[in-house]
């Protein structure tokens, strides 16, 4: 009898967290719907903003992969999009959390045109180095593996949500932002040289 007593309690607090989280975006639909954005106030908002150079100098994202460079809009700048974009529901949320893995679901959603998409994504407990996979037991270590998968999935949600135009205009006014951060006070030679010695990473050279 205890047993059918606790499975239905465990089944109202289902069904009230149920009620509760429909209650909470039906709000947010509301207020969204109430209080639509203004594209062309939320460029101008972000187009300030990606006048910082610190934000400037971490825009973007890139690393090698075979003989090519892979660059897209870092998850900072695609969380500032999103902030003053508005009227969107984004985060990750831990599903659930099994010895040696932890399943993360993360979504993104604009309340205004209803446009939603979510990644559900298994991340394991390890790590890939050049000498192996090592398991991860430190709750520090998994958390933070956890933290950063999750991060990445979110960033792919928003922009799969964002317009593509608000998006290139944000990483195209940090590029311009950049460039005038590293020519401020240098010559045009020593700007010249500090190109070549970038692009020499990538085994590019002047000619």
């Amino acid at each position: 009898m205890n047993e059918n007593l606790m499975t239905q309690q465990r089944g109202q607090a289902a069904q009230f967290q149920e009620t509760r989280e429909l209650s909470e975006i039906k709000g947010k639909m509301y207020l969204a719907r109430q209080f639509p954005r203004d594209p062309e106030w939320c460029k101008q908002q972000m187009l300030m903003e990606c006048q910082r150079p610190e934000l400037a100098q971490a825009a973007q994202y890139e690393y090698p992969k075979g003989d090519t460079v892979v660059k897209g809009p870092s998850i900072r700048l695609v969380e500032v999009l999103a902030r003053h974009w508005g009227n969107l529901d984004f985060g990750v949320n831990e599903i659930e959390a099994q010895d040696g893995s932890t399943l993360i679901k993360a979504f993104a959603w604009d309340l205004e045109s209803n446009v939603y998409d979510e990644k559900t994504f298994n991340v394991k407990h390890e790590r890939s180095t050049k000498k192996g996979v090592f398991r991860l037991t430190d709750e520090r270590d998994i958390y933070e593996m956890v933290a950063n998968k999750g991060a990445r999935r979110k960033r792919a949600c928003l922009l799969s949500v964002l317009p593509g135009w608000y998006v290139d205009a944000a990483v195209a006014a940090c590029d311009e932002t950049l460039a005038k951060t590293l020519t401020q006070g240098k010559s045009m030679g020593e700007v010249r040289a500090a190109a070549v010695a970038a692009f020499q990473e990538f085994q590019i050279t002047p000619e």
